[in-house]
């Protein structure tokens, strides 16, 4: 949890027509803490992808190892915790299975974890993680889920930026397309999740590219009427530092945090390196997004340009929905591997035959004459594709 001393001024809903596309610089005052909360980042992602501190991670476990919550699941391990709260894994002595246990820390501004189990029952995606059953133990409630295996997204990053290697863009193509998937099937149930970012992005050994951590979801119709701001400030958008977002925008929140982890991944950085909260208030609201050619010049055009949008300050200017982006997102990877294969088999052609004999050897001469096949050196393919507006 980051907490951040000023408020920001509510700005205007929607610019006047013809109005300038910059951004009028805002206007921070005094007022009482602003608490910006994240959800669970698991125990090896790093800490400052969540916004908080090392420190935080130090809390009492709420299920304690070896704990029979329920009479059922036996906690073997904690596996995550974050600002509202902690993961363990257990196992279901009625089922014979691993799963996930998820509570969340007593704060009574913490949405009510049900909200978040409602929703998550509703989702059936390989992106996205599948919910068991909802419980109480001691008062506590907590949601039985799909017990996932992986590494964060953030420890990959983090691995990569160690070693100053960066993701190949096909890698990056082939995680976005999954990961805008399975945020497509969110907002096509009517919610938002608000708090998109590597350590809420698992990869599993089996190459599924899960979504986690749904506490901070929330219906379209409630996105409007927030007074508290949530979410982790490095991906999140303008209007969400501002709680500007407008009802049944939230999707539009995603996509703008979906634009700052692709440009981390294509780059090994973020868009904007402000650590603390003000400046990132300010960046986000004010400076020009870099462009992502200009730090990566073998980044598509096509690529760059939905990124562009993506990262748009205002809603409106960014694409309508996540089903969109998976779509352009799909049809960039195709068509770079077509490329690839295309200049890959350009490469292996034979060297062109030398021109036959212009009069056949006499021993040919008395044979019936046939009709001469043609020499193709090699085919062109065509690769129609259409046109993006």
């Amino acid at each position: 949890m980051l907490r951040a001393t000023f408020r920001p001024e509510r700005l205007p809903k929607r610019p006047p027509p013809g109005a300038p596309e910059s951004v009028t610089e805002p206007v921070l005052r005094p007022s009482l803490p602003v608490e910006v909360l994240d959800d669970v980042r698991t125990a090896r992602s790093d800490p400052a992808s969540a916004g908080g501190s090392e420190r935080e991670t130090k809390r009492e476990p709420i299920f304690r190892v070896g704990e029979l919550v329920s009479g059922q699941f036996e906690v073997r391990a904690v596996i995550g915790e974050g600002g509202m709260a902690q993961v363990v894994e257990a196992h279901d002595h009625v089922l014979d299975r691993r799963v996930a246990l998820k509570a969340a820390w007593p704060n009574p501004r913490i949405p009510p974890l049900r909200n978040e189990a409602r929703a998550l029952a509703a989702f059936r995606h390989p992106s996205l993680v599948t919910v068991h059953a909802i419980g109480e133990h001691r008062g506590i409630e907590y949601i039985v889920m799909e017990r996932i295996y992986g590494v964060p997204l953030s420890e990959h990053l983090r691995r990569r930026h160690q070693a100053a290697a960066i993701f190949a863009i096909d890698e990056v193509l082939d995680l976005l397309v999954e990961l805008a998937e399975g945020v497509a099937v969110v907002h096509r149930a009517g919610v938002a999740h608000r708090d998109i970012k590597p350590g809420n992005v698992m990869l599993t050994p089996d190459r599924r590219v899960v979504l986690m951590d749904f506490g901070l979801v929330l219906p379209e119709v409630s996105v409007g009427d927030q007074t508290l701001v949530a979410g982790s400030p490095p991906y999140m958008a303008p209007e969400a530092l501002t709680n500007t977002v407008e009802t049944g925008e939230g999707h539009l929140v995603d996509l703008y945090a979906l634009g700052v982890l692709a440009f981390e991944l294509l780059t090994g950085e973020r868009p904007f390196a402000e650590t603390t909260m003000e400046a990132l208030y300010r960046v986000h609201g004010t400076q020009a997004v870099p462009d992502v050619r200009a730090l990566r010049p073998e980044v598509p055009l096509k690529l760059g340009a939905l990124l562009g949008e993506m990262l748009a300050k205002a809603p409106q200017d960014r694409p309508p929905s996540a089903e969109s982006v998976a779509w352009r997102l799909a049809g960039i990877r195709d068509a770079l591997r077509a490329a690839e294969e295309r200049a890959r088999g350009m490469s292996s052609l034979p060297a062109a035959r030398s021109a036959p004999p212009s009069t056949p050897p006499e021993s040919e001469a008395s044979s019936p004459s046939l009709p001469e096949a043609p020499s193709v050196a090699y085919i062109d393919v065509l690769i129609v594709e259409d046109d993006e507006d």
